[in-house]
């Protein structure tokens, strides 16, 4: 599959007709996506070479997630001016999500030879790279994604977690699968010192903690996490679990012991919650089961 020509552009009359419903926006208010692409489609009649034209609508449509029009237009503008970079990374989005990795891969690479520094690029490729099976290079890139934006995404540091998962996975014995845990936890405390103690990050990096048998890291973090909550049961019962798995059984029934009491330091209202009565339960169930 190659860059397909179009012999014409979308016509503006039919786009009038469909745009609230096909953006999904109402056409009103300045600077709305209606106005905006319209504007653009009426200048498009006006100056149909004009590669830059097409470029900004399709900038627009991909932004609202209308790939098959954006797709049009980014193919557009590249044949009118081969060498307009940004419609590559355009065109790398979309293959990328319509699971057209080698296409992708062939435009993002084309994009960051020329633009190095842009974190959207970067992240693209660690995804495809990730999809097409290369570990190595989808986490490189992830760092690369990381070190061009002061404001990474959590989910980035999530992802690249799971492909360090995945990279350091081997053969599938006991001390390699360790070793891929042990690698995931490294990636997202990298997030948490950047981004700060994110709950997503945080709770990922325990249970990585908890599969690779570094219960001590664990159980350090749940009292770090426990000390910042204004509730503490869940964290008793997570306490109590990794203490468990750790074969610390009498501090593991303590651990249970003390949700059930911050269970009955809440209010009647709040004890009778789903949620609540079944974190009650676990835990005797658990106490029990120690006795027993």
């Amino acid at each position: 599959m190659g860059i397909l020509a179009l012999d014409k552009t979308p016509s503006v009359v039919a786009f009038c007709a469909g745009i609230t419903m096909f953006l999904g926006v109402e056409a009103s208010g300045h600077g709305s996506a209606h106005e905006q692409i319209l504007k653009i489609s009426e200048a498009i009649e006006d100056a149909p070479e004009d590669a830059k034209l097409y470029l900004q609508r399709a900038d627009l449509y991909l932004a609202h997630q209308y790939p098959e029009p954006a797709l049009q237009d980014y193919q557009k503008s590249l044949q009118l001016e081969p060498e307009l970079i940004s419609a590559k990374l355009g065109l790398g989005t979309i293959y990328l999500n319509q699971g057209e990795f080698k296409l992708a891969l062939k435009f993002l690479d084309e994009y960051v030879q020329k633009v190095d520094d842009d974190s959207r690029a970067w992240i693209n490729l660690a995804r495809t790279y990730y999809s097409l099976g290369d570990f190595e290079k989808s986490i490189r890139h992830y760092d690369n994604a990381i070190q061009h934006t002061p404001n990474p995404r959590p989910e980035w540091f999530l992802e690249q977690a799971q492909t360090a998962v995945e990279c350091h996975w081997g053969a599938g014995d006991e001390e390699q699968i360790k070793k891929a845990y042990q690698a995931a936890v490294k990636k997202i405390d990298a997030g948490i010192a950047k981004l700060g103690s994110a709950i997503t990050l945080e709770m990922a990096a325990l249970e990585y903690e908890r599969l690779s048998g570094q219960y001590e890291m664990a159980i350090a973090r749940v009292d770090r996490l426990m000390g910042q909550a204004r509730r503490k049961e869940s964290w008793w019962i997570r306490k109590g679990d990794i203490l468990r798995d750790a074969g610390q059984i009498e501090s593991s029934q303590a651990a249970y012991e003390s949700a059930l009491e911050a269970i009955q330091q809440l209010s009647e209202s709040r004890q009778q919650l789903k949620s609540v009565m079944s974190m009650s339960n676990y835990a005797q169930e658990q106490i029990a089961a120690i006795k027993n």
